[in-house]
């Protein structure tokens, strides 16, 4: 499993909001794509674990994150910016040191 391959996104992410509050990055459309492309390469990732690994990583919650590419894809004219925001400002942060953690072990 490429797990730096999320690292990688979630480093971009970091990069693309640095500086950023919800109300700029609401109005800002090539923000708002750039995280929605990175989001949803994060969560095909997951897509590609075994059952096992999951288990093995059950604190990581993969429903929530699948969830959230679903929507952002599959709903992406109604997708609620505030929920984006939250996932990018305090999902991922957890995300990267659980991988990170996974990386060391």
């Amino acid at each position: 499993m490429p797990w730096g391959f999320k690292i990688l996104y979630i480093d971009k992410i970091e990069i693309m909001i640095k500086g950023l509050d919800f109300d700029k990055f609401e109005k800002n459309d090539e923000k708002i794509f750039a995280c929605s492309f990175a989001l949803c390469q994060i969560a095909e990732q997951t897509t590609k674990l075994s059952d096992d690994e999951k288990i093995r990583q059950s604190h990581i919650p993969w429903a929530k994150i699948k969830g959230m590419r679903n929507h952002t894809i599959h709903n992406y004219d109604n997708v609620d910016f505030a929920i984006m925001w939250d996932a990018l400002t305090k999902d991922l942060p957890t995300l990267k040191i659980n991988i990170q953690n996974i990386i060391k072990q």
